[in-house]
């Protein structure tokens, strides 16, 4: 005789319990959710390494340092109130396919435009004017000459940020 809990389903044992909690008729949402899940990360994983070889490729190496604290924090804070704006007008489920669809869409526009064309979209007068105008900066004008790669980077951050967080919640 089992034992069985206030939904009539069968208690675990201690050791299922502990590694895998999840009774059979929860598959039908637990399979999905996990190969989501699993997608989500193994794309972290993915942009993670190339926003960092795709800036250390073409930019000094102090650009990165710049990215992170004039470019992706302040992107981050305008990203974040986006976003609650955007949860208090849908629900969850439409939330995640906003935030996805986004995501999505500039990584495709990324390896279709951006990166085959990255010769061309650089900013190589527009830097090399502010070079001679204020050199100091250097890295700064970087940043601003490989916009697209620097845009890349921020949402390379930002997908690991929000799509792991929107699927976790």
């Amino acid at each position: 005789v089992m034992d069985t809990d206030s939904k009539d389903q069968p208690k675990f044992g201690k050791i299922r319990g502990m590694l895998f909690p999840i009774y059979s008729s929860e598959f039908r949402k637990f399979i999905p959710l996990a190969i989501i899940f699993l997608c989500i990360s193994f794309v972290y994983s993915l942009v993670r390494s190339m926003k960092d070889t795709f800036i250390l490729s073409n930019a000094p190496s102090e650009t990165i340092y710049v990215l992170k604290t004039f470019f992706v924090l302040p992107m981050m804070i305008l990203f974040t109130i986006i976003y609650s704006k955007i949860a208090k007008k849908v629900g969850r489920d439409t939330r995640f396919n906003i935030v996805a669809l986004y995501f999505i869409g500039f990584f495709l526009l990324s390896f279709l435009v951006f990166i085959p064309f990255s010769k061309q979209l650089q900013l190589d007068s527009v830097a090399a004017y502010l070079n001679a105008v204020a050199p100091r900066f250097k890295t700064y004008w970087a940043a601003i000459q490989y916009w697209h790669l620097s845009l890349f980077y921020f949402n390379a951050e930002a997908w690991g940020s929000f799509m792991l967080s929107v699927a976790f919640w």
